[in-house]
């Protein structure tokens, strides 16, 4: 076989490129991850990770004033009219102060200031965060719970 000369332009050797990189990242992680879709499969989720921990302490939330079983309470009030309302943090929240955390440990503030050699690093850094988070929360409920039955 004779090597044939071909001619193309800049832009078409580069997406030419870009087209087999995509490829070969699809094949190893099944989609490419970018800095817009980093977290986006191991995002923290407000039901799916806490309603299971706040079914586990019912009397916890009928302390902190409240039936739903997918936000994290405060046991801090305000007052809305003459009911008190709980403080209550979103799963949002939560994805985002991880998500910042899991930067500043490479010294950056946005994801698109992580180089790619740097995402599977981060990725598994948020679900150890993540994992730390439920636990944490999970040991305030119960020291919630225990307090509440030793006042009962």
């Amino acid at each position: 076989m004779v090597d044939q000369k071909i001619e193309m332009t800049e832009s078409q050797l580069n997406e030419i490129v870009r087209t087999a990189v995509s490829e070969a990242l699809k094949e190893k992680n099944g989609t490419v991850l970018t800095a817009s879709n980093l977290f986006n499969d191991i995002k923290f989720l407000k039901k799916g990770d806490i309603e299971p921990i706040n079914s586990k302490y019912p009397d916890v939330l009928r302390l902190l004033g409240s039936s739903g079983r997918d936000e994290i309470f405060s046991n801090t009030t305000f007052l809305i009219g003459f009911e008190p309302q709980y403080y209550n943090i979103g799963g949002t929240d939560i994805h985002n102060n991880i998500r910042k955390l899991v930067l500043n440990v490479f010294g950056k503030t946005q994801n698109t200031q992580l180089t790619r050699d740097e995402y599977d690093m981060a990725r598994k850094l948020y679900v150890e965060l993540v994992e730390w988070f439920r636990t944490a929360y999970d040991f305030r409920l119960s020291k919630l719970s225990k307090d509440e039955e030793e006042n009962e």
